[in-house]
C-alpha cells in the first residue's frame, strides 16, 4: 500500500527545529493495523507496508533501503516472537526476501559479506528446571549457520532474575533466563555487543574466540554510580536496544521493570 492511501491511526506532533531525517517504525494496534511506517521528522508519511502480523526492527542499511523483520511473524516464544527478514529498496519498491533468516528482537547485517547476525531461542532442561536460552547465530542468506554462540555456555545461571520470569513456547511454560533483546555488531573487528534483559547486563563478545571481554550492568566488571556518585547494584532494569553510538559510549532504553 502506498503512503497516499494510508491513514496513520495516530497524531504526530513535532516541536522546535526537527532535523531533516527519516524514521521507520513498527506500528501495532490490537484488532487493527500492523504497519511498517516510514515518515520524515515533520510527521509526513514517506512510505508504508502493511501485514496481517506485526513487524520487528527496521534499519537503514543504504540510501532508500531498509532491512526489516516481518511478513510474516514466524512464531517463537511469547516473550520473543520471531520474524522473517527482508531488504526493501523504497526507490524501486522492490524487496529481497530471506525467509530462512529468522530472528527474534533484533538482527544485524554485514553488507561486505552478505551475512546476518540473528537471535534464536531454544529450550533446555537443567536439572529439574526447563529454561529458555538464546543463541547468537551468524547465517548466510539461505539461513545456513556459519558461527554460533550460546548463552548457556557463557552466562551462569546464578545471574538469573530473582523475579522468576517465565514465558510460553510451544504450549509450555518455561523459565525466561536470558531474554536476549539487542545485538550490536562491529563485524569489521569481530566484536558483538549483546544485551540480556533478565540479567540487567550487556556483554562485549569477541567473535573470534567466543570470550566475553567485559560485561556492564548488575553482573558486570564496572562500578556503577548513581547521580550522587554512590555505588549501586544496577542502573537499569530489564533494558533493551543497547547500541554503541561512539567508541565505548552506548545508549539504551531502560524499561525500569522489576526495579
Amino acid at each position: 500500500e502506498t503512503a497516499s492511501n494510508f491513514t496513520l491511526p495516530a497524531t504526530i506532533d513535532t516541536y522546535g527545529n526537527a532535523w531533516d531525517g527519516v524514521i521507520a517504525f513498527d506500528l501495532e494496534q490490537t484488532g487493527g493495523v500492523n504497519a511498517l511506517v516510514v515518515m520524515d521528522t515533520n510527521g509526513t508519511l514517506v512510505n508504508v507496508r502493511e501485514s496481517s502480523s506485526a513487524y520487528g526492527v527496521a534499519y537503514n542499511i543504504a540510501p532508500d533501503t531498509l532491512l526489516f523483520q516481518g511478513e510474516p511473524r514466524v512464531g517463537g516464544a511469547g516473550s520473543a516472537p520471531t520474524y522473517a527478514t527482508h531488504i526493501w529498496n523504497m526507490a524501486t519498491n522492490t524487496t529481497e526476501d530471506f525467509p530462512n533468516v529468522i530472528s527474534h528482537h533484533d538482527i544485524q547485517y554485514d553488507p561486505d559479506n552478505n551475512t546476518f547476525l540473528v537471535l534464536q531461542s531454544y529450550v533446555r532442561d537443567v536439572g529439574n528446571n526447563t529454561i529458555l536460552f538464546d543463541k547468537i547465530l551468524q547465517v548466510d542468506p539461505e539461513g545456513n549457520i556459519l558461527w554460533s554462540w550460546d548463552t548457556y555456555d557463557h552466562i551462569p545461571l546464578s545471574e538469573a532474575s530473582t523475579f522468576n520470569e517465565t514465558t510460553a513456547i510451544n504450549g509450555q511454560t518455561v523459565e525466561d533466563f536470558s531474554h536476549s533483546n539487542s545485538l550490536d555488531w562491529d563485524y569489521n573487528n569481530g566484536i558483538i555487543y549483546l544485551n540480556l534483559r533478565c540479567t540487567n547486563t550487556f556483554y562485549k563478545i569477541d567473535q573470534n574466540t567466543g570470550n566475553i571481554l567485559w560485561a556492564c550492568g548488575e553482573f558486570g566488571n564496572f562500578t556503577l554510580l548513581d547521580a550522587n556518585g554512590n555505588p549501586v547494584s544496577s542502573l537499569w532494569y530489564h533494558s533493551h536496544d543497547t547500541k554503541q553510538v561512539a567508541p565505548d559510549v552506548f545508549t539504551m532504553f531502560d524499561n525500569d521493570y522489576n526495579n
